[in-house]
């Protein structure tokens, strides 16, 4: 594979290499459409020459999304640089090192693993051919780095652990199943769920989740109020996902977010919450509630975060008794959905008062 100069092309002697969309998708080019036309300048195309004689066309192996952009924005020549390959093992080679800094998806990954597999592959059949050619022992002509086992190999190439890469393959053929069968949700939910986390992922693919579980069982999932064991266990259950039950799982997922904490006064926040549960936190949606009850529960001043709470319909100057710093207060009308711009912390405060006043929980609590 050698390289060629760059040179000046029309964009309809351009065709994109079917690979890249298998591997990558499609990527959303108003940032990129936007760039180009501000700056009016386009970085050239990595292209191969293969398929020039049969087609007339040079093969897109760097910038699809560039290309399309161009034709957003009706740009009709492009520079491209010109590699000649040989066969499509060398294009898919130049498609996945010209995307070796992106920021890839582990679905993304999967994929690119997938084509590493099959050069890889062709390669070792080469050194296996050429060993036999010179009557040498084939692992002798294997560099020291390709004696470890292939999956390794291949997962150090896309960033990811051996085991962490069969576990995405396994789901990556149960989304492609999924697509193949015409369950389009359950191939997106899946995609998603393995971009979030690949253990999870590998788990729900080798269970009945899929089939049993409702919307409201898997948003939850999703926003990791549950895990994946959990969630399996619920789906098989067959329970409807109540409010009830989605209080039950939310407590039970802040009292893991309160293990191993040894200082009393936040021991003490966790119980307050457990007796005063307060309605506004079940306004909002599942990932706020949990990251504010963590918030409360491991702040280093969550007692005095709980006090001011019960205690601000009495004065406005209780937030300020119990040395809470401008972020904290800050912190807490967030929390309280409280999203005005603030002078400074005693206007925050102000705010905060005004809303806690009407919380009902700040008139019973009794601390």
């Amino acid at each position: 594979m050698s390289e060629r100069q760059k040179i000046l092309v029309p964009r309809f002697q351009l065709a994109p290499h079917p690979k890249n969309s298998i591997i990558y998708g499609t990527e959303d080019l108003s940032g990129l459409v936007d760039k180009i036309r501000e700056s009016g300048w386009v970085k050239e195309l990595v292209v191969s020459n293969r398929k020039l004689d049969e087609t007339g066309k040079y093969t897109i192996l760097s910038g699809h999304s560039r290309n399309m952009a161009c034709d957003i924005l009706g740009i009709n020549e492009v520079f491209v640089e010109i590699k000649d390959c040989q066969t499509e093992e060398e294009e898919i080679y130049w498609i996945l090192i010209e995307n070796e800094y992106r920021t890839k998806s582990n679905y993304q990954k999967v994929k690119e693993a997938e084509y590493w597999q099959l050069i890889e592959g062709k390669k070792a059949r080469n050194r296996q051919l050429s060993g036999l050619n010179n009557s040498q022992p084939v692992v002798e002509n294997l560099p020291q780095r390709e004696n470890g086992k292939s999956r390794d190999i291949i997962g150090e190439r896309v960033g990811m652990s051996g085991r962490s890469l069969d576990d995405a393959k396994f789901v990556s053929g149960t989304i492609q199943t999924a697509e193949e069968e015409g369950r389009i949700e359950d191939a997106k939910y899946l995609k998603k769920l393995l971009n979030k986390s690949v253990s999870g992922a590998r788990k729900i693919a080798n269970s009945n989740f899929l089939d049993k579980s409702d919307p409201q069982l898997r948003d939850l999932l999703m926003s990791g109020g549950i895990t994946a064991e959990r969630a399996i266990e619920l789906a098989d259950m067959k329970i409807e996902m109540t409010s009830k039950l989605i209080e039950t799982l939310f407590h039970q997922n802040i009292s893991k977010a309160a293990e191993g904490l040894s200082k009393a006064e936040i021991r003490h926040v966790y119980g307050l919450f457990k007796l005063h549960f307060p309605d506004w936190l079940w306004h909002k949606n599942l990932s706020d509630r949990i990251a504010a009850v963590r918030y409360l529960i491991r702040h280093p001043k969550g007692l005095n975060l709980w006090r001011a709470y019960f205690c601000s319909n009495s004065a406005r100057e209780l937030l300020f008794n119990h040395d809470l710093e401008a972020k904290d207060i800050y912190e807490l009308c967030r929390i309280f959905g409280i999203v005005e711009t603030f002078e400074n912390k005693e206007h925050a405060a102000a705010l905060l008062a005004e809303k806690l006043r009407i919380v009902r929980y700040a008139e019973t609590a009794n601390i």
